[in-house]
């Protein structure tokens, strides 16, 4: 077997589960009689067997990673370990042991292989929906359409944690970099996220931003985006002054541009932040420039009363 400790750690979580799925098996079917239940019982005696082997190998690795001399020391034994080849080696192992419970039948097998589908189907959603995101083509409503799908799924993470790779080979991507702070903000949209995981999510797309920023001070996207967040933020964080600094700027930067999806939310967003500050002739002069510039835009004539 395999010592590589992340291994080891994979196929406990494999084994978990499978012993918690076999426990749930037994008492549901009750009713196939004792037969059935002495043969449930004995393959949750046998995965509880496999699942003690592993701990007590884990253990003994962790030991032996414990007791390696420091790095940089004469005797220095090298730690770093590829994660490609981690991830295979846990897949393997769990393709292995799913295997195995497949050619043995029964009950488990036929929730082994429900699982299996299941894991399928989550994998392949994740990989379509990651090259569809990443199509500049792709409307806003069926942007909106993935990520309902990759929450129904429970693969918002995993949706991040592809894109942060897709962004690592591709660092000058400033399209990709939109895409992936927008990603940091769904598990606050859709996955209800606490106080402390919105922080965190936060504080994680804002950085995307100031790094687009840093190369494209007229990535419209990312400063709006920046804007739009702060104006979200309550009054005690003091974001709202920074808001309007970042409205301002898109205000100043639309003018020279042919006018574009958006551009009139900018001005409508900018004279609301001046109502919240409290200076009503700036809201009233922001939301008039807008409507001179986008008269069609019915919000904006009811902000100036015209409505």
């Amino acid at each position: 077997m395999n010592n590589n400790p992340t291994l080891l750690l994979g196929a406990v979580l494999l084994c978990g589960g499978l012993v918690g799925f076999v426990l749930m098996q037994t008492m549901s079917d009750n009713q196939e009689g004792a037969q059935g239940q002495a043969e449930l019982t004995s393959q949750v005696a046998t995965l509880s067997d496999t699942l003690d082997r592993v701990n007590r190998q884990m253990e003994a690795m962790e030991q032996r990673l414990d007791a390696m001399p420091a790095p940089g020391s004469q005797n220095a034994v090298s730690r770093t370990i590829d994660p490609a080849e981690i991830d295979r080696l846990v897949a393997e192992a769990i393709a292995r042991e799913a295997q195995s419970l497949l050619a043995a039948g029964g009950p488990a097998a036929e929730g082994v292989e429900d699982a299996l589908d299941t894991e399928t189907k989550k994998a392949q959603t994740l990989d379509r929906s990651i090259g569809r995101l990443l199509d500049p083509s792709l409307s806003d409503e069926d942007r909106e359409k993935l990520w309902d799908e990759l929450h129904e799924l429970g693969l918002l993470e995993e949706a991040i944690a592809q894109l942060e790779t897709e962004a690592e080979n591709d660092p000058g991507n400033n399209e990709l970099l939109n895409q992936l702070a927008y990603a940091y903000l769904q598990p606050i949209i859709r996955g209800g996220a606490s106080s402390m995981e919105a922080g965190k999510w936060s504080y994680k797309a804002d950085g995307v931003w100031d790094q687009i920023l840093e190369s494209d001070d007229h990535n419209w996207d990312a400063r709006f985006s920046k804007a739009i967040s702060y104006s979200f933020y309550p009054p005690i964080m003091g974001k709202g002054p920074e808001a309007i600094k970042h409205f301002e700027i898109l205000v100043g930067q639309q003018a020279n541009q042919a006018p574009q999806d958006g551009f009139d939310q900018t001005h409508l967003m900018l004279g609301n932040m001046y109502m919240q500050a409290g200076d009503t002739d700036k809201a009233n002069a922001a939301w008039q420039t807008g409507l001179e510039r986008f008269p069609e835009n019915g919000e904006l004539r009811k902000r100036l009363g015209l409505d």
